[in-house]
């Protein structure tokens, strides 16, 4: 196991509060197993291996955007190639209609 404390943590859920001297304890496979008081999950967790980061920890950001416009093109272009041939791909499809 592992924890890390940070001046805050931010955790996840709409009803969830900053918690200030915070802590996460994930296991070996990186779930998180604990958020909370620092003090309390260095108790509770006192196998895990600690450090303490003078940072905020938070959840991952997910950009979930979308662009409406490329819709109509779903299945008419490939995969695969990188960025590159994907954007070319997209320029053939849309110079085809």
């Amino acid at each position: 196991m592992r924890g890390f404390s940070a001046d805050w943590v931010i955790p996840s859920g709409p009803e969830a509060e900053p918690i200030a001297g915070g802590a996460v304890v994930f296991d070996e496979q990186g779930s998180v197993v604990a958020v909370g008081e620092g003090e309390a999950l260095r108790g509770a967790h006192r196998a895990a291996a600690w450090s303490h980061e003078r940072a905020i920890l938070l959840p991952g950001l997910v950009n979930a955007h979308t662009h409406l416009e490329l819709s109509a093109l779903r299945g008419q272009t490939r995969s695969g190639g990188g960025c590159g041939a994907w954007r070319r791909g997209r320029i053939e499809a849309c110079h085809t209609r």
